[in-house]
């Protein structure tokens, strides 16, 4: 008479099953964080280029507004005519995260207080660990396009 149960042989080959399918799962969620990582930095940028417009436009500060986008690995907000000389009190940064790899283009977008224009027009791309270029367009007046 048999004794019910599972044999040695049954499990291991459940167990091997099990490995084999988290070793394929592993590389597919890596490559969907990073795609989510890069969908929610350009979302990051976009906003801080659309609230820096937003202050410029309204002179929060008296003052033109701007982002500086990848210093010291952040979307920084700032307030000021340069990265270089803006108030570093009022600064608003994000720290980007490590998937994003390189930035082509703009580093630094000046909206002009009171009209809210830039002061310098063209493309912030970036480039992800999974090899994916992301563009964002400003164009003369200020129009974001991702």
């Amino acid at each position: 008479m048999k004794k019910p149960g599972f044999t040695l042989i049954e499990i291991l080959l459940a167990i091997a099953i099990i490995v084999l399918l988290a070793a394929l799962s592993v590389p597919f969620y890596t490559s969907t964080l990073v795609s989510t990582q890069s969908k929610d930095t350009t979302i990051e940028i976009v906003q801080s280029l659309r609230r820096a417009k937003i202050k410029a436009l309204a002179a929060v500060a008296d003052d033109n507004w701007g982002v500086a986008v990848g210093q010291d690995d952040k979307i920084t907000l700032f307030k000021g005519s340069s990265y270089v000389s803006r108030d570093q009190n009022l600064d608003e940064a994000f720290a980007l995260p490590p998937s994003i790899t390189s930035f082509d283009g703009l580093s630094e977008i000046i909206f002009l207080k009171s009209t809210g224009n830039p002061n310098t027009i063209g493309d912030i791309t970036f480039i992800d660990s999974n090899n994916q270029s992301h563009k964002i367009s400003i164009n003369p007046e200020g129009t974001i396009d991702f």
